[in-house]
């Protein structure tokens, strides 16, 4: 049977299961998972979601890493990922966190919610090699 680990320990091989290595090359795609702060379903109207898709597209063009898909849950998004060949999976997510949250949060905010955050800071991701 395998060990039990105990979260509130700092214990660093329940770290290492927790915070796993990232893949981070050319040829491979990477299926993310993130969440939206306090799981909030902050995507049920189709406002929000096509300023999210607006946002995600413009960074795309800009940043150069392959969108090749994407499901918007109410509380969480799927994306399929390559990162491109100057950045890595950590950076295309950041720039998708960063420039999401910005244009939403400030339409949000405009019709006098007062949310503090889009995403949670982590995301997860499971990669596949490119044939």
């Amino acid at each position: 049977m395998p060990p039990i680990y105990d979260s509130s320990k700092n214990n660093s091989q329940f770290r290492t299961l927790i915070h796993p290595i990232r893949v981070n090359e050319k040829e491979h795609i990477h299926f993310v998972t993130t969440s939206c702060c306090d799981r909030k379903p902050f995507f049920t109207r189709t406002w929000t979601r096509q300023l999210v898709l607006e946002a995600i597209e413009k960074i795309r063009s800009k940043k150069g890493f392959l969108l090749l898909g994407y499901v918007l849950m109410p509380e969480h998004a799927h994306f399929l990922i390559a990162p491109g060949q100057c950045h890595t999976i950590s950076c295309a997510v950041r720039y998708i966190k960063w420039h999401s949250s910005t244009k939403l949060l400030k339409n949000l905010r405009a019709k006098g919610m007062n949310e503090k955050a889009l995403w949670q800071p982590r995301f997860y991701d499971f990669t596949r090699k490119k044939n």
